[in-house]
């Protein structure tokens, strides 16, 4: 009987009572959701899906389209603060299929490092940026 009475007020507690989510995120949700509790959010159902290409060659993308891409890991550089309190990105040196160079910045992602690995697979579902023969997103 104890456990049941935990399940009904876990479901029915506030977002923002739930690690990580905070009165902001959970004002949004409410408004996504039409509700603010744990059940809400459970029985919650998306309303549309966001179309996303996939595409082995970077380069076939179009500037400013939500793609999904398979990347392969070359090299990245740890982020962390300059001087004066600015702060650096980290940066993910990555090729597609074929070939061509794609960098990832990461802005305050620390736990990056802990994870990323040299010529590890990858795949990206991001907006990208194309200058040129360069392409860029940033997270």
């Amino acid at each position: 009987m104890c456990m049941k009475r935990d399940l009904i007020d876990f479901l029915n507690t506030d977002l923002q009572f739930i690690k990580g989510v905070g009165p902001v995120l959970a004002a949004r949700l409410g408004d996504v959701l039409g509700g603010r509790r744990v059940l809400d959010f459970v029985r919650h159902r998306p309303s549309y899906v966001r179309a996303r290409g996939i595409t082995e060659n970077i380069m076939d993308a179009t500037p400013g389209d939500s793609v999904t891409i398979p990347l392969l890991i070359k090299s990245h550089k740890k982020g962390g603060a300059f001087g004066r309190g600015r702060r650096r990105p980290t940066q993910i040196v990555c090729n597609d299929k074929m070939n061509n160079t794609v960098v990832i910045q990461f802005f305050n992602a620390n736990y990056l490092d802990y994870w990323l690995k040299k010529n590890a697979g990858w795949t990206m579902a991001n907006v990208f940026r194309k200058t040129g023969t360069d392409v860029t997103t940033d997270n």
